[in-house]
């Protein structure tokens, strides 16, 4: 799960189709950052995005998420000629989901580490195995 560091002050200071803009260079970033053809992004609400990185182990999806972090923090965000710092949080969690119970720890197991990355100071990447 990656969510954008204090979005909420970039839609307060520059505006809403800021915000608009800063989410679609977050979500390209993020693409174009996935090497692999069945790795996914998608939006999940507000200024968050879920990241499926199909065959990955934890170290996988740690190394890809520490990725991110860094495409989006070198970012060079322009808007009507403000340059806005972004940067993001990550929490990274695997399984192999075998029914809707798996997919739930899934998730909350990366919210619960995306949570720690953003105490820890944000633009972090933290990871939580599925406890067993």
């Amino acid at each position: 799960m990656v969510n954008i560091d204090h979005f909420k002050k970039v839609n307060d200071n520059y505006g809403h189709p800021c915000g608009d803009v800063c989410l679609r260079c977050v979500a390209n970033t993020i693409q174009q950052t996935l090497r692999r053809s069945c790795d996914e992004v998608f939006r999940y609400g507000g200024e968050e995005f879920v990241v499926l990185l199909a065959n990955t182990d934890l170290d996988g999806a740690i190394h890809i998420a520490e990725l991110i972090r860094r495409q989006v923090d070198m970012l060079e965000f322009l808007f009507d000629g403000n340059k806005i710092p972004i940067t993001v949080s990550i929490g990274a969690s695997t399984a192999i989901p075998n029914s809707v119970d798996d997919a739930q720890s899934l998730f909350g197991n990366a919210d619960k580490a995306l949570y720690e990355a953003k105490l820890a100071g944000r633009n972090k990447v933290c990871a939580r195995p599925i406890e067993a």
